[in-house]
Parts: structure tokens; sequence; C-alpha cells
């Protein structure tokens, strides 16, 4: 189709010399979620797991001897007009870390929850910080990653 072409030369036109895009597009308006990487490194797109609350990818990349399992997610903030239920987010997220926690790869979570992790009264922060402690995983960025 027109627009998918019309993405392509975009995304294109993102990605540096030497890098590959694996993307996976949004069914509506958008970009949706995607991941460079340096093309030297063999990168495989997993897409088989879908989820109502937020968008994903699955990439594995082979890198020397280990394995990497980047999971890039993009939550789409809830609202009335989307219907997307706030709470839906940390249970689907939940079911996501459990489906891959005997999969191959070292695990990295990448992208946007729309969370503020910073503030220690917001139950989804503490919700979501509990559900990265029981799966072992550890909060990487410090601080706010907007104004807003």
């Amino acid at each position: 189709s027109d627009n998918h072409e019309e993405n392509r030369v975009v995304l294109s036109s993102l990605v540096p010399n030497n890098c590959d895009i694996l993307h996976v597009p949004r069914g509506s308006r958008g970009g949706g979620v995607g991941f460079i990487y340096n093309n030297c490194f063999k990168a495989k797109l997993d897409t088989s797991l879908k989820f109502s609350s937020f968008e994903s990818q699955t990439v594995l990349l082979d890198c020397s001897s280990f394995t990497f399992r980047f999971i890039i997610i993009y939550r789409i903030p809830p609202s009335a007009k989307n219907k997307i239920a706030k709470n839906s987010f940390i249970a689907e997220l939940g079911d996501l870390l459990e489906a891959t926690a005997t999969l191959s790869g070292k695990l990295l979570l990448l992208g946007d929850f729309n969370v503020h992790l910073d503030s220690n009264s917001d139950p989804e922060s503490l919700q979501l910080a509990n559900l990265f402690t029981s799966f072992g995983l550890s909060q990487h960025v410090r601080g706010s990653t907007h104004i807003d």
C-alpha cells in the first residue's frame, strides 16, 4: 500500500549508515515501535505475543557469544476514547514477562511505559516497581524523561 511505502521511506531516512531497523507498524495512525541496530549483529524479530494495552516487539540480537532479548514497548496512554483500562497494562506486562521468563537471551525492556516511576505515591508506579522486582529486573533510568 502507499502508506506502507511512505513509512518505509521515512524509516529508511532515520537509519544511520551500517544500521538496520526492525519495525512493527501501528495498526492505525502513527509510527508503531522500532529497533535500530548496527548491521554487524544478527537480529531477528518476534511479534508472536500481542497485547491490547501496549504495542511491542521482541528482538533477539546475537552479539558474539551472547544473545540479548530486547522487548520494545510503547504503552498507549489509557483514555475514554481508546477504551483501554488503566489497570490492564500491569496485568498484560506481567503476562509478557511470565511468557519470556524461561526463554533464552539476556532480557532488556525498552520503551515508553507512560508511568511516572519517580512518584512514590502513584499506585501504578508502585505496582510496576513490584512487578520488576518479582522478575529480578532493575530500573536503570533514574530521572524524568520529559518535563510533564
